[in-house]
């Protein structure tokens, strides 16, 4: 994307509006037929969405929020659970009184989609699943040692250079989409409160994470469903707990689980596969939409 653009891009984003009934603040371009919703991941918002929205808003109407105590949305001490999240977007879409909806999800974005699909399979016709978390499994011996480094002190406490490094793990190519978020997280961690606030959150969405795996219910869906993976994900299979399991692993789950997916792989692209190649994101959303 270039520099104009990219200013242009961000400047449609920074207008949003904040549905009343659930504080969740969104922003909507396109008149399409067809409605696409666009769910963030773990710790992000809806700026993770801005290679792709514009360009897409092109033929579809397009919605991109941040989750309920994210980004600009309103705060409040939830139980930030899979379900929670599920049942706040489930709220907003009625709220709009939106039909014809597609759900694209990212990461824990994706669990959350993948939830309101089994749920509401008259309401949401597509999904559309960017390396989704939730498919992956955790014993729980496995769980437990989350719980014992998932604690918010330790994130709160975390230098700038190890969030640098945490950031750059997302990313094959860490360009100026990426150095943009990374400075918005930082700024926002010069608010003391608000940034401890936001770290119980994070801990908080971890174990809901954890608790709410979306596994054992991939086979209730019956809408189509895209499912793309970055080949160089470094987060998705967890690399410490899971060193032998793979990404195809994972792919062959969703292609065995999900009665009607299309499952494929993004060759150059780390978790944030909507940045890092947004351009093929795009063009496989786009072909799955028509």
């Amino acid at each position: 994307m270039e520099q104009e653009d990219f200013e242009y891009s961000i400047k449609i984003i920074d207008n949003y509006t904040i549905e009343p009934k659930t504080g969740i603040a969104y922003v909507r371009r396109g008149n399409g037929n067809q409605t696409v919703i666009f769910i963030h991941g773990l710790g992000s918002n809806r700026y993770a969405w801005i290679n792709n929205f514009i360009q897409l808003s092109e033929k579809y109407t397009c919605i991109i929020i941040d989750l309920p105590n994210y980004g600009d949305s309103v705060k409040g001490d939830y139980s930030f659970s899979m379900s929670f999240f599920k049942s706040s977007i489930l709220n907003f879409i009625e709220n709009q009184s939106l039909q014809n909806v597609t759900l694209v999800g990212h990461s824990m974005g994706a669990q959350i989609a993948i939830k309101l699909g089994v749920e509401k399979p008259s309401l949401i016709k597509n999904l559309i699943l960017l390396t989704p978390a939730g498919i992956e499994t955790f014993s729980d011996f496995e769980k437990q040692w989350f719980k014992q480094i998932n604690i918010p002190e330790m994130l709160f406490n975390t230098s700038k250079d190890q969030i640098r490094k945490n950031f750059e793990l997302n990313f094959v190519h860490f360009g100026k989409e990426a150095q943009w978020l990374l400075d918005q997280r930082l700024q926002f961690m010069e608010d003391k409160e608000a940034y401890y606030d936001y770290c119980k959150m994070i801990c908080k969405c971890v174990d809901g994470m954890l608790e709410d795996s979306v596994n054992d219910i991939l086979h209730q869906l019956i809408q189509p469903v895209l499912v793309l993976f970055g080949e160089k994900d470094k987060l998705i299979p967890n690399k410490m707990l899971h060193r032998s399991l793979t990404y195809q692993d994972l792919m062959t789950v969703a292609e065995k689980k999900i009665l009607m997916s299309d499952v494929q792989s993004v060759h150059n692209a780390g978790h944030f596969i909507q940045i890092d190649d947004y351009f093929q994101t795009n063009r496989l959303i786009e072909k799955f939409l028509k």
